[in-house]
């Protein structure tokens, strides 16, 4: 019902939904091959790689970056780029983020808000 209102109120106040942004593309740590992971020197089991960043995305303002391994969104254990979608498909722009993130064996927390998808992305 909350979900609803918030829909109703973005498009009375903007006219549309505005779709949510975090400006990134991934790549399940699960899926990838053994000489991948050692390759890529992934110390994560599971989560997300980060393929490709958007430079004027908001996770890249932040200091998200290829490699990382996104392994927990908003407390969330992502297993599979579809699942950071659903999430990130169930807020709104201006929500805040968290993600917990392996870069190369070190736990990061990062956070941001989201943003509108930039034209073109």
């Amino acid at each position: 019902a909350n979900r609803v209102k918030r829909v109703a109120d973005e498009i009375i106040t903007h006219g549309r939904r505005r779709t949510p942004w975090i400006g990134i593309h991934g790549e399940g740590v699960t899926e990838l091959r053994p000489f991948q992971l050692e390759q890529l020197q992934l110390h994560a089991k599971i989560g997300v790689l980060v393929t490709e960043i958007h430079n004027q995305s908001p996770a890249y303002a932040e200091g998200l970056r290829a490699g990382d391994v996104i392994t927990k969104m908003n407390g969330e254990i992502v297993e599979h780029p579809t699942e950071i979608d659903f999430l990130n498909w169930d807020l709104f722009v201006g929500d805040e983020v968290v993600l917990l993130v392996d870069r190369q064996g070190a736990l990061l927390e990062m956070a941001f808000k989201i943003k509108e998808i930039q034209a073109g992305y």
